[in-house]
């Protein structure tokens, strides 16, 4: 019996140590350099290096997006200018989400499910609405399901909410879901391309094609929002409405009157 007893206490000894921090696999992303990750399969093999659980694996890749992604505040201002026309938003701009490290929420979205696959996670992209202060009365109800955020409108003549239409992930973790939005997961004011006319934005991407600002810039004035990482389920319905009620992973899930109450 001593005997087990100490080999049960030598091995969450040796667990403790072993296992990564939060903080420590956070700037394990941030500091990861342009070179150590110019192919997705490359990004993933150095972010993952030498880590143990399922856990740590979500949390590395979520916190290099969150750190080293920039938000896309040209479609964003484009879906707002049209959101208050009540009109379908313009947006027609190529754009490789990875290789201009520019994206939406929907881009976000994407990339993390597909690092996440390479690692080895079970990952879902799942649709919906996000905002502190969502509309209710112009709801439609029939969002046409695509992860392009360009055609991802609303059915019936009805635009004023697509400036909300968004997208997030659910990652099982040993048998459990859990729910990350990586795209709220940054918390930082900077935005690419807000004052941009298509032109010019266009222009941005392509030089960010070219070469990629260093990682310094990158992740300059950004930090983590905890809030939106293994989310706490009621919580995290209080700002994301899916289009699937199962993924509030609630026993009984909100309405979308409750929602924007």
């Amino acid at each position: 019996m001593k005997k087990l007893i100490l080999f049960l206490s030598l091995f969450l000894i040796s667990t403790a140590v072993f296992a990564m921090t939060d903080n420590a696999l956070d700037m394990r992303a941030k500091k990861m350099s342009i070179e150590q990750a110019t192919t997705k399969e490359q990004l993933v093999a150095q972010l993952t290096k030498g880590l143990k659980t399922d856990a740590e694996k979500a949390r590395v890749i979520a916190s290099w997006i969150a750190y080293q992604m920039d938000k896309n505040g040209y479609e964003y201002e484009q879906l707002v200018k049209a959101s208050h026309r009540n009109r379908p938003a313009e947006i027609a701009l190529e754009n490789d989400p990875f290789l201009t490290r520019i994206g939406t929420p929907f881009d976000f979205a994407k990339l993390y499910a597909e690092l996440a696959t390479m690692a080895g996670l079970e990952t879902v992209i799942i649709d919906g609405y996000a905002g502190d202060n969502v509309p209710s009365s112009r709801y439609s109800g029939h969002l046409m399901q695509s992860l392009e955020p360009s055609v991802n409108r609303i059915r019936g003549g009805t635009y004023h909410l697509q400036r909300y239409e968004s997208a997030w992930n659910g990652v099982n973790i040993n048998g459990k879901w859990q729910l990350v939005d990586t795209y709220w997961m940054s918390k930082t004011n900077k935005m690419i391309g807000q004052d941009l006319t298509s032109h010019q934005m266009m222009k941005e991407l392509q030089k960010r094609q070219r070469r990629l600002p260093s990682v310094s810039q990158l992740t300059a004035n950004k930090r983590i929002d905890d809030d939106y990482f293994f989310a706490k389920p009621r919580n995290f319905v209080k700002t994301h409405f899916p289009l699937d009620a199962k993924w509030q992973l609630l026993p009984v899930p909100t309405t979308w009157t409750n929602f924007t109450k």
